[in-house]
């Protein structure tokens, strides 16, 4: 295996982008950048230089059709990207991940190193009522589970004591709260709401309680630059960034620069 640079990782995901970007065009398919993403096409035309990965939104109703394509047959315009479902459960995530399966990738996540490959995420945006409070009250309640459900996927180094007593309490949650694991396993892969309505969110993946959004921020498209592409945004993207970000256009002391930190290597010549 050849050990990717952050370069050439990140060329890699440009290349599954521009392939999704290929796809939504032919089948008329919506979707935007997202996240630190959308942060770099606005702030760096590109990619932010600390990043490794890339995030895009799409609809509700724009991320079934996607996935409703893929699932009849159609494919990317490379036989080497590979959609990842969370109807199959191709990986933990509850969301839609496509693969270069030409590299292998470990994700120290959760304190534990996850296998997979060079991906870019695809979030679904779900509407969530016309009442601000009882949205903010599923956000909190889906930010909750999330932390729960990634509670449960931890693994610590036995390195030390403390360590080791955490993974016997991660083990213990496996078998005395089984039953609310798969009940927010459960309801991570399963909810979907395309019913439009004054609010909406990425509570498939709340983190944040920032993750609630007015929905018209999420009505119109435009395009922006990023890298050597132009590709689809929501034209409220400042909106949106300011909503979740705050001062998104100020570059973060070095401290404070997140990545995942991934081993990525190349298994096969592309």
């Amino acid at each position: 295996m050849i050990a990717l640079t952050l370069e050439e990782l990140q060329s890699i995901e440009l290349n599954i982008l521009k392939s999704f970007k290929a796809f939504c065009e032919e089948n008329n398919l919506k979707y935007s950048l997202a996240a630190g993403t959308l942060i770099g096409a606005v702030r760096h035309k590109g990619f932010i230089p600390w990043d490794d990965d890339i995030d895009v939104f799409m609809m509700r109703t724009e991320y079934d059709k996607f996935l409703s394509l893929i699932n009849k047959g159609f494919v990317l315009n490379n036989k080497d990207y590979v959609v990842w479902s969370p109807e199959k459960r191709d990986s933990f995530y509850p969301f839609i991940k496509i693969i270069d399966k030409r590299t292998i990738l470990y994700e120290t996540n959760m304190n534990r190193k996850f296998v997979s490959s060079v991906w870019i995420d695809i979030f679904p945006v779900d509407f969530c009522g016309d009442d601000f409070e009882s949205a903010k009250k599923l956000c909190v309640k889906m930010k909750a589970d999330v932390t729960k459900y990634l509670r449960y996927h931890r693994k610590y180094k036995c390195t030390s004591f403390i360590n080791i007593m955490k993974n016997v309490y991660v083990w213990g949650m496996h078998i005395f709260k089984r039953k609310e694991f798969l009940r927010i396993e459960r309801e991570l892969f399963s909810y979907r709401n395309d019913i439009k309505s004054k609010y909406c969110g990425t509570l498939i993946w709340a983190t944040n309680k920032k993750d609630l959004y007015p929905s018209e921020f999420f009505e119109e498209y435009s395009m922006l630059r990023f890298e050597d592409d132009m590709f689809m945004v929501f034209k409220d993207y400042d909106k949106i960034l300011t909503h979740r970000y705050g001062n998104y256009m100020k570059i973060p002391d070095e401290k404070e620069r997140q990545s995942h930190n991934p081993e990525a290597y190349l298994i096969e010549k592309i």
